[in-house]
C-alpha cells in the first residue's frame, strides 16, 4: 500500500525559554531538537509525562507560538515565518482545540448562534449555506438536543464537544486536540472520543492528539510518539509502540497500563529532570536501568529499529 503523502512536517524544532533567577540565566529547552510528519488522513498522538512539551509542540505545530529554530511545512508549503492572525486560510486549515473549553464573554450565546458566529468570523456564512452546515454537524456530532440551549447552561462534557465542534465546523485539514479529555468523566471521555472518530470517517481529517491519556491515545491513534524531556525517544504505529516498545522510558510508560499482556510494572527511580539542566548526553540516563557510559556524554538519534519503528537509544545503536 502506498503511503499517504505527509501534511505536516517539521524538522529541528526548537523552543527555548529563557529563566532569569536573580541574574542566574538559565534556559529552558522545552522542545529539543525534533522532526517529526504526519501523514494526511491519519491520527497522530504525542504522549509522554507532563511537562514532556508536547504541548508546546502543539502550539508551535497550530502557529500559536514562535519557535526559536527550526522549519515548518504545511502541504509543501514553509510556514514557518506565517503569522496566523494574518493568514486566513492558515487559520481555517489548521484548526487547535485546548484542554479546557474557554468561551469568555460569549457564554450567553446559544450552541447554534455561537457555530454561525464563527462561520461569520471566518466568512464562511451565507445565510442558508450556513445554517444547513451548521444543523448538519450539530446533528453528525449528536448534539442537536442542546443547539438551542445557552453555552453557560451545558455540562463540562457538552462544553468541550462544542468547543470542537467550533474548529470542525471551519473544515480544517489538520486538528489539533489538546488533551481534550481532561478533568471529563470515562462516560463522557468515551463520547468524545467516538464522535471523533465518527468525524474522521464522514470527512477526511488529521488529527494530532496530545494527551497524558495512554488508554484514549491507543483507541484513536494510527501513529504515536513518545515524548521525554522535549525530545521524541520512541515512535511508531499504535501496536509497535503499544505491544512492543524498545525504549526503556516508552516500556516503563506502557507498563502502568492494565493490559491482557501482563506485563510487569516498571516502577522508575527519580523524578524527571528539569528542563534548564544541560544535557550532552541521553536526558533519560539518571533513571534508566540500562544506562552505559556513551548515555551520558552522547545524545543518541533517532533510528529506525523495526519497519516503521523509531528509537532514540544507545542500546540499538
Amino acid at each position: 500500500m502506498q503511503a499517504s503523502p505527509s501534511l505536516i512536517e517539521i524538522y529541528n524544532m526548537e523552543k527555548h525559554y529563557i529563566k532569569n533567577k536573580l541574574y542566574n540565566t538559565s534556559v529552558l529547552r522545552v522542545v529539543d531538537g525534533i522532526s517529526l510528519s504526519i501523514s494526511k488522513g491519519e491520527t497522530f498522538s504525542l504522549i509522554g509525562e507532563s511537562g514532556c512539551g508536547k504541548s508546546t509542540l502543539g502550539r508551535i505545530i497550530g502557529k500559536l507560538l514562535t519557535p526559536t529554530t527550526g522549519k515548518i511545512l504545511f502541504e509543501g508549503r514553509d510556514i514557518t515565518k506565517l503569522v496566523r492572525k494574518k493568514d486566513k486560510k492558515l487559520q481555517k486549515d489548521i484548526q487547535y482545540v485546548d484542554k479546557e473549553a474557554s468561551f469568555k464573554w460569549i457564554k450567553r450565546y446559544t450552541v447554534f448562534k455561537m457555530l454561525e458566529k464563527v462561520l461569520e468570523t471566518h466568512e464562511m456564512r451565507s445565510n442558508t449555506n450556513g445554517h444547513c452546515l451548521t444543523s448538519h454537524l450539530l446533528n453528525s456530532m449528536g448534539l442537536a438536543h442542546i443547539a438551542y440551549h445557552p453555552i453557560q447552561g451545558l455540562t463540562p462534557g457538552e462544553r468541550q464537544l462544542v468547543n470542537i465542534a467550533c474548529a470542525f465546523i471551519l473544515q480544517p485539514k489538520l486538528l489539533i486536540l489538546n488533551d481534550p479529555l481532561s478533568g471529563l468523566d470515562l462516560s463522557v471521555q468515551s463520547q468524545v472520543l467516538n464522535t471523533l472518530s465518527h468525524l474522521k470517517k464522514k470527512r477526511a481529517i488529521t488529527y494530532l492528539f496530545i494527551s497524558d491519556n495512554l488508554n484514549a491515545s491507543y483507541c484513536i491513534s494510527d501513529q504515536v510518539a513518545v515524548m521525554y524531556k522535549g525530545r521524541i525517544v520512541e515512535k511508531g504505529t499504535v501496536s509497535q509502540i503499544y505491544e512492543e516498545p524498545i525504549h526503556p522510558y516508552t516500556q516503563a510508560l506502557m507498563s502502568t497500563i492494565p493490559s491482557i499482556y501482563k506485563r510487569e510494572r516498571i516502577v522508575l527511580k527519580g523524578a524527571p529532570p528539569s528542563l534548564s539542566s544541560p544535557s550532552n548526553g541521553c536526558p533519560f540516563y539518571k533513571r534508566c536501568p540500562f544506562a552505559q557510559e556513551a548515555c551520558k556524554s552522547r545524545q543518541p538519534l533517532l533510528r529506525e529499529i523495526r519497519s516503521g519503528q523509531f528509537v532514540s537509544c544507545h542500546l540499538y545503536t
